[in-house]
């Protein structure tokens, strides 16, 4: 197989973008792959105290079975939760990019396919000059946006879509992530038309919603994660 992967952004914090990577992994494990992970950055959690209930990536790592040091899945752990740039200057710290791509290339050397999850939206500044944006650029990953079902995530998607296009990025499409047990509801219903008819990228499927996140929820609901994303199938999917 070729190496690829995804890199995941939301339209905004706090759309799902941990629990729809962690799926994913679960997905491409349980397909006979061996994926790798990447959290590069993420803010609001202590370096020296944390744990898969408050820490993304340590999550991340444990759905993935991973053994490779924290370090390296997750760079850069700051502990005031704002976005990194203000993180980091808060935290008198500063991000080196350099040190975020070195260790991707290193993880995607025995792991593929290589999910990265971003943080925050793709406008969300790192450094001074350097945004999610750029970073998803120098992945080369094609980008898989987390749309919530729930009432103004239509808007957040397409501008997030149109930001894509404007800086040309490969898009994958979207997945729509029943964060609210909403799925039902005739308006969100609509919305996979409605991003394919405006946003114009295809609508990968959609992420069950699960009353409580964590791995064993992600095991015990992995057929239902894996036919509402088409992985059964493998439609819409870039894999061989």
């Amino acid at each position: 197989m070729t190496q690829q992967g995804f890199f995941i952004t939301g339209t905004d914090t706090g759309s799902g973008k941990t629990a729809v990577t962690a799926g994913l992994l679960a997905c491409f494990r349980n397909m006979g792959y061996k994926p790798g992970v990447m959290k590069p950055i993420e803010t609001g959690v202590s370096p020296d105290c944390s744990s898969p209930a408050n820490s993304d990536a340590r999550f991340l790592m444990e759905a993935n079975q991973e053994t490779l040091a924290l370090s390296q899945v997750c760079p850069y752990q700051i502990k005031t939760p704002a976005a990194p740039y203000q993180a980091a200057r808060l935290d008198q710290r500063e991000i080196d990019i350099g040190l975020i791509l070195d260790a991707f290339s290193h993880i995607r050397e025995t792991r593929n396919p290589m999910l990265v999850e971003g943080i925050g939206g793709l406008m969300v500044p790192i450094c001074e000059d350097y945004s999610v944006v750029d970073l998803v650029r120098d992945t080369q990953l094609p980008l898989i946006v987390v749309s919530p079902l729930r009432l103004g995530a239509l808007n957040h998607t397409l501008l997030t879509l149109k930001v894509a296009e404007m800086e040309g990025l490969l898009i994958a499409g979207v997945i729509l992530n029943n964060l609210e047990n909403r799925a039902d509801d005739p308006v969100m219903a609509g919305m996979a038309e409605l991003i394919q008819t405006f946003g114009k990228v295809p609508v990968l499927g959609q992420f069950p919603y699960l009353e409580e996140l964590s791995s064993e929820s992600i095991q015990e609901n992995l057929s239902e994660i894996m036919n509402g994303l088409h992985l059964d199938t493998q439609t819409n999917w870039a894999f061989p």
